[in-house]
């Protein structure tokens, strides 16, 4: 049995990342097959998640990884999420495969009530705190085409960028 490829993570600035996301119930595309993508991409990159655009593929499908967020429960998997309710934000360091290598203090709720649907299309409700919160809603900020840089003011955005793009073989930073 041959290892399957392993999927690329999509870097900034991709266009697919900046756009948001088309749902994925009722479009034809087969559900299973994709989330095992995503873990199998998620793992392999040594993530905590993984948006469906990060390989590509513009659907409002992600995974979270339960233990490295230290959540209890199962792992995540959001198919179409929605944000029902949220804390206030409070600044946290985060990382994202789409910016290999780099960290930022970001703000983000870290309370958070979110409505996301089983593969049949049956409603699930989440109720996270801390830093599955945290997860969740960065995975579902690339759904809908956020990335982390667009959570900070203009000048700490700039800097991030700038070493986005030396570290990335880029010779100018996108603003």
């Amino acid at each position: 049995m041959s290892r399957q490829a392993r999927d690329r993570i999509v870097l900034f600035p991709d266009p697919v990342l900046s756009r948001p996301a088309d749902p994925i119930l009722g479009s034809g595309t087969p559900l299973e097959p994709l989330v095992a993508r995503l873990w199998r991409a998620c793992r392999d990159h040594d993530g905590a998640g993984l948006a469906a655009p990060q390989i590509g593929v513009p659907l409002r499908v992600a995974v979270v990884d339960a233990e490295a967020v230290g959540f209890s429960g199962r792992e995540i998997v959001l198919i179409d999420p929605e944000i029902v309710e949220t804390g206030p934000p409070v600044p946290g360091e985060e990382g994202c495969l789409s910016f290999p290598g780099l960290f930022a203090t970001v703000r983000r709720p870290e309370k958070a009530t979110i409505v996301t649907r089983t593969a049949e299309g049956r409603r699930r409700t989440l109720e996270l705190e801390g830093l599955p919160a945290r997860a969740v809603l960065h995975e579902i900020d690339h759904l809908d085409g956020t990335l982390m840089p667009d959570r900070m003011g203009p000048l700490r955005r700039r800097f991030f960028l700038a070493r986005h793009s030396l570290r990335n073989g880029r010779t100018r930073p996108r603003a």
